[in-house]
């Protein structure tokens, strides 16, 4: 089993789980009178609490290789942007070209960010969870943030679950 193969593994066994415990969650809240919750959202979080618990693994699976690919592509453009490559060509001298970056690239760079936010968002939603994402390419710059509080970064619960 590669590397790739384990992290999508662990990654799709983690959104099993947090899908159940989102459903617990749900169920809890339904039966839960007092401390403020007014039961106007109870057909929603039965339909939510029905919806984690149905999930199939092959959901999962697939959800956790479209993240990790997803994250993928955020974490080129981290590289690319921290080392300065962009797309215009220029002459160093004594036979040495390289890449400059530019303001074209942060505006590519931020729009292709904003494009991977939505699509890891809308994987997210499914587990209660939000994505962060962050620019510094030697670490995670794709992390989950789980409603369960799990982590296996530094930063704790508040930094979340690190993707790619």
């Amino acid at each position: 089993m590669t590397s790739k193969t384990k992290h999508a593994a662990t990654l799709a066994a983690l959104l099993m789980s947090e899908s159940a415990d989102v459903a617990v969650t749900k169920a809890a809240l339904i039966k839960r009178t007092g401390d403020g919750y007014d039961g106007k959202d109870t057909e929603a979080a039965i339909a939510a609490a029905l919806k984690a618990q149905t999930l199939h693994p092959e959901v999962a699976a697939a959800d956790a290789l479209a993240l990790i690919r997803i994250g993928a592509g955020v974490a080129r453009w981290a590289v690319r942007a921290c080392n300065g490559e962009g797309r215009e060509r220029v002459h160093y001298g004594n036979g040495q070209w390289g890449n400059k970056w530019d303001d074209a690239d942060t505006a590519a760079h931020d729009k292709a960010d904003e494009r991977a936010l939505a699509k890891l968002q809308a994987i997210a939603d499914r587990y209660g969870a939000t994505v962060k994402i962050g620019g510094d390419p030697r670490g995670y710059v794709v992390k989950l943030i789980l409603a369960s509080g799990r982590h296996n970064t530094w930063g704790g619960a508040s930094d979340g679950w690190g993707v790619a």
